[in-house]
């Protein structure tokens, strides 16, 4: 199992890259709208909980995985956000978003999957996916209600 595991969190960070990429060269390729691909980021943020419950055989390893992602990530975010090529593809509001958001999502994930996983068991899992959901669809319906109605 623990094999099967090691392959899963690398699937799972592959899953994040592939979402992202497109995403960051969409803003560099066209210049699509700011508040557009914020949005596609938040909906790929909330996308991820599938792979962290479908591929991992226990949630201590979806934590593992999350983590692994905050892990390897924030560094990386650390070296980068000061240059040109991050300030033209960054979708950020404020400097160093990208880094606590990373930070944020990560832990309040885990701490779903800790709680109707981990606690809960096999067969509540699924509650943790139905939170990230309506958090995640729901962050981007009240954005357009907002901006469209103020």
């Amino acid at each position: 199992m623990l094999h099967n595991d090691l392959v899963s969190i690398a699937l799972y960070i592959g899953f994040i890259i592939g979402i992202a990429l497109p995403i960051l060269l969409l803003k560099f390729r066209f210049d699509v709208p700011f508040e557009i691909l914020r949005k596609l980021l938040h909906l790929m943020i909330t996308m991820q909980i599938f792979p962290l419950i479908k591929l991992f055989s226990t949630w201590h390893m979806a934590v593992l995985a999350a983590f692994t992602l905050v892990i390897l990530a924030y560094p990386l975010l650390s070296l980068v956000e000061d240059t040109p090529f991050y300030k033209r593809v960054a979708v950020e509001r404020r400097n160093g978003e990208f880094k606590r958001s990373l930070v944020i999502v990560q832990v309040s994930v885990s701490l779903l999957i800790f709680i109707y996983w981990g606690l809960l068991g096999d067969e509540w899992k699924y509650i943790a996916v139905v939170a990230v959901m309506a958090w995640g669809f729901g962050d981007a319906a009240a954005a357009l209600v907002g901006k469209a109605f103020g």
